[in-house]
Protein backbone atom coordinates (compact mmCIF):
# COMPACT_ATOMS: atom_id res chain seq x y z
CA UNK A 1 0.00 0.00 0.00
CA UNK A 2 1.34 3.34 -1.12
CA UNK A 3 1.22 6.26 1.46
CA UNK A 4 2.54 9.91 0.29
CA UNK A 5 5.40 11.02 2.65
CA UNK A 6 5.53 14.73 3.46
CA UNK A 7 9.03 16.60 2.64
CA UNK A 8 10.42 17.48 6.06
CA UNK A 9 13.15 15.76 8.55
CA UNK A 10 12.96 12.27 9.63
CA UNK A 11 15.27 9.82 11.73
CA UNK A 12 15.11 5.91 11.03
CA UNK A 13 15.98 3.57 13.45
CA UNK A 14 15.84 -0.33 13.00
CA UNK A 15 16.80 -4.11 14.08
CA UNK A 16 16.82 -7.22 12.80
CA UNK A 17 14.75 -9.31 15.06
CA UNK A 18 16.57 -12.17 15.06
CA UNK A 19 14.50 -14.49 17.04
CA UNK A 20 11.30 -13.16 16.36
CA UNK A 21 10.09 -11.54 20.05
CA UNK A 22 8.91 -8.21 18.36
CA UNK A 23 11.90 -6.38 20.81
CA UNK A 24 15.69 -5.38 20.74
CA UNK A 25 17.56 -7.99 23.22
CA UNK A 26 20.15 -6.72 25.19
CA UNK A 27 22.55 -8.27 27.27
CA UNK A 28 24.43 -6.53 30.59
CA UNK A 29 24.34 -2.84 30.54
CA UNK A 30 21.83 -2.70 27.80
CA UNK A 31 24.33 -3.45 24.98
CA UNK A 32 22.28 -4.67 22.27
CA UNK A 33 22.68 -8.14 21.62
CA UNK A 34 21.28 -7.82 18.01
CA UNK A 35 21.70 -6.11 14.95
CA UNK A 36 20.79 -2.30 15.21
CA UNK A 37 21.23 0.70 12.76
CA UNK A 38 20.49 4.12 12.61
CA UNK A 39 20.12 6.62 9.34
CA UNK A 40 23.21 8.44 8.25
CA UNK A 41 24.59 5.74 10.74
CA UNK A 42 24.91 7.69 13.32
CA UNK A 43 26.53 6.22 16.84
CA UNK A 44 25.48 7.04 20.37
CA UNK A 45 27.90 7.82 23.75
CA UNK A 46 26.34 4.98 26.12
CA UNK A 47 23.19 5.03 24.37
CA UNK A 48 21.28 5.73 21.06
CA UNK A 49 22.28 8.93 19.19
CA UNK A 50 20.42 12.36 19.08
CA UNK A 51 17.77 12.82 16.70
CA UNK A 52 20.21 15.67 14.83
CA UNK A 53 22.59 13.18 14.09
CA UNK A 54 20.05 10.86 12.51
CA UNK A 55 18.07 13.06 10.73
CA UNK A 56 17.66 13.20 7.00
CA UNK A 57 15.55 15.86 4.58
CA UNK A 58 12.88 14.09 2.60
CA UNK A 59 13.06 15.69 -0.71
CA UNK A 60 11.64 13.15 -3.45
CA UNK A 61 13.53 9.81 -4.27
CA UNK A 62 15.49 9.19 -1.32
CA UNK A 63 17.32 6.50 -1.09
CA UNK A 64 19.30 5.47 2.35
CA UNK A 65 21.74 2.53 3.33
CA UNK A 66 21.96 2.39 6.83
CA UNK A 67 24.66 -0.07 8.15
CA UNK A 68 23.07 -2.57 10.96
CA UNK A 69 26.17 -3.27 14.01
Amino acid sequence: EFRRVLFRSYAISLFQDENGNGKLDTAVFGIPTEKYGFSNDAQGVMGPPSYDKCSFTFSGDTTLVIHLK
